[in-house]
């Protein structure tokens, strides 16, 4: 269970929060945190990265990006209600479908249905160049669909779209890592003609 606790210091440095996750405790930045709760929602650890988004969403002058992964960890705990007042409050006056599509898309890719999952986070990617999070998801979905390529252009579009020490770029900067490192893993397993 992922416990949050915010750290107040004198410190020089940005603000430390502190989680513990299977017994070990850990002092993470605001991105660092934010990283660590998307790796734990893409394990299937909901609760536990609703936890940690849970306190990066009560963090001023953030956006939604904590909000949106909260409601995306809301539906993988079969909590719909919950995402849906989440992202209405996320985008409190937003005349749009942005509310609708997010949840649809995370609706669908919980029931498995991932190509409507990647049509309606792509429609979401698409009208709204400012949340660099939906580019993340859908780097995600795609790599869930095993289409790396696709998925790597999309984590990098979620790098280009945040801040260069954005906690999403950080997000899409690790599972491009990730990526890179399994296709050399791949590339040295591979047998070689003699």
């Amino acid at each position: 269970m992922a416990k949050r606790t915010a750290q107040s210091s004198n410190r020089s440095g940005p603000k430390k929060y502190a989680y513990r996750f299977q017994g070990r405790d850990y002092e993470l930045t605001y991105q660092q945190a934010f990283s660590f709760g998307h790796t734990l929602m893409n394990g299937g650890h909901f609760e536990q990265a609703a936890q940690i988004f849970s306190g990066l969403a009560k963090v001023a002058g953030r956006g939604p990006r904590a909000r949106i992964m909260l409601a995306n960890c809301q539906v993988g705990m079969q909590n719909h209600a919950a995402c849906h007042e989440l992202l209405k409050g996320a985008f409190e006056g937003e005349n749009s479908p942005l509310v609708e599509d997010l949840q649809a898309a995370f609706v669908y890719h919980k029931l498995g249905m991932e190509s409507d999952a990647v049509r309606e986070m792509l429609k979401v990617v698409e009208r709204y160049e400012g949340l660099p999070t939906a580019c993340l998801l859908l780097g995600d979905l795609f790599a869930a669909k095993g289409k790396k390529k696709k998925a790597a252009h999309c984590w990098e579009l979620a790098v280009k779209r945040d801040r260069p020490d954005g906690a999403v770029a950080l997000a899409a900067r690790k599972q491009l890592d990730t990526l890179v490192k399994a296709r050399k893993r791949v590339a040295r397993d591979k047998p070689r003609p003699s």
